[in-house]
């Protein structure tokens, strides 16, 4: 067969509809890395930041952003942070042949060009969304298979919170949110720069780089107020990520309104399934062994339990939605005796042993089932789901 040639006014147009192709099959994606699509969408992006081709940027970052979505064999492809097997420097340094070594990449990956094109366009708002955008995909362990060793995208965001590369992946994110633009062009350039953010949230020590020093915590508050439901995912989303440490905790729903503002977030916004999830999310992970803050989420003004049970009537076949909010649930109701005798007083209970009994065999639902369980148990309600005791017939 041709060679093809990855170049021109068709590839750009190629470009604009792959996300299309892609979302229609997995197998897509796959089919497209076999005849070479993403080694060519990094080259097209290789070359067109060197001859400050905007328009052929914004179609690169578009391509890769498509290709890679929910596939890290893609992902692994386009950031080329290893070079192909090097069989004759392990021979000639007798090195252990158990531990693979690999020549260095002859060109720079997609994570690298990326951030380049990024630094090269600064006031451009559709490099910077779509450039962010793309590194937060290459940065984002989404592939729903069960991969048989560590995720590529996991390597790739690992190699983007190192000393090394962190400053420059900071000040992208920094400038993304920082530049000025209006109207849905805005939304968009916040949203993909918080989920960006979001993947660079992973360690206690970025964490706080990014909330004390980058002071980006107020803008995520201050989206939290916005209209558009995909910027309220996001801000949620990033601020669920800084709860992972527990000195953010304590900032985050104590020291600050922040957690607050998340509660009516989520009850403004009760009827959209992943609003509610990342928001019941944060709340679970808050309020885990944590008494005054689930007291203070439940009181009189905010009572987070009453938005659980609404959140529930809405998105009762939701197994995602279900486990975040019966874990919030949970942990408020063991801690704060308001909520313990409103489980009581509620038919709550009578619902949780509904869901287990229509539930238990399903796989989909295996974690809000158990969440469910120990609930009913230490709520002394788990009559009829609880197993009887087996015998040895020995004994």
């Amino acid at each position: 067969a041709e060679r093809i040639a990855w170049k021109g006014e068709g590839v750009l147009a190629f470009c604009k509809v792959l996300p299309d192709i892609c979302r229609c099959s997995a197998i897509n994606r796959g089919a497209l890395r076999d005849g070479g699509a993403v080694t060519a969408m990094v080259g097209l992006l290789r070359a067109a930041v060197t001859a400050g081709d905007e328009a052929g940027t914004v179609a690169a970052c578009i391509g890769i952003t498509a290709l890679c979505t929910a596939n890290d064999g893609n992902k692994k492809d386009a950031a080329a942070l290893r070079g192909e097997f090097n069989e004759d420097e392990l021979v000639a340094t007798d090195a252990d042949y158990r531990t693979p070594l690999f020549k260095a990449p002859d060109q720079a990956g997609a994570l690298d060009i990326l951030l380049e094109a990024l630094a090269t366009f600064q006031e451009s708002v559709p490099v910077q969304t779509h450039g962010c955008g793309a590194l937060r995909t290459l940065l984002c362990d989404d592939d729903p298979r069960q991969a048989s060793c560590v995720p590529s995208a996991v390597e790739n965001r690992e190699r983007a919170v190192n000393e090394d590369h962190f400053p420059a992946y900071r000040m992208a994110v920094e400038r993304a949110l920082h530049l000025p633009a209006s109207g849905k062009a805005l939304l968009r350039l916040q949203e993909n720069g918080m989920l960006l953010l979001r993947e660079l949230a992973t360690r206690q020590d970025r964490i706080h780089t990014l909330v004390y020093q980058c002071k980006l915590l107020p803008m995520m508050e201050a989206a939290l107020k916005d209209g558009d439901e995909r910027v309220v995912r996001a801000s949620l989303a990033v601020i669920r990520a800084f709860a992972f440490s527990d000195e953010m905790k304590e900032q985050l729903a104590v020291e600050s309104k922040v957690a607050i503002q998340c509660v009516l977030a989520v009850r403004r916004h009760a009827k959209i399934a992943p609003i509610v999830e990342q928001g019941f999310g944060l709340f679970a992970n808050l309020t885990m062994r944590k008494p005054h803050i689930a007291t203070r989420l439940n009181g009189t003004e905010f009572r987070v339990f009453a938005v659980g049970q609404m959140v529930l009537e809405h998105h009762k076949e939701k197994p995602s939605v279900v486990k975040s909010v019966l874990q919030t649930m949970r942990n408020v109701a063991t801690q704060d005796d308001a909520a313990a005798l409103e489980v009581k007083e509620s038919d709550l209970l009578d619902e949780m042993l509904t869901l287990v009994r229509a539930h238990g065999q399903d796989g989909r639902w295996r974690s809000p089932v158990e969440i469910a369980k120990q609930f009913l148990r230490e709520f002394r309600a788990d009559d009829g789901i609880r197993k009887a005791a087996e015998w040895n017939e020995f004994y």
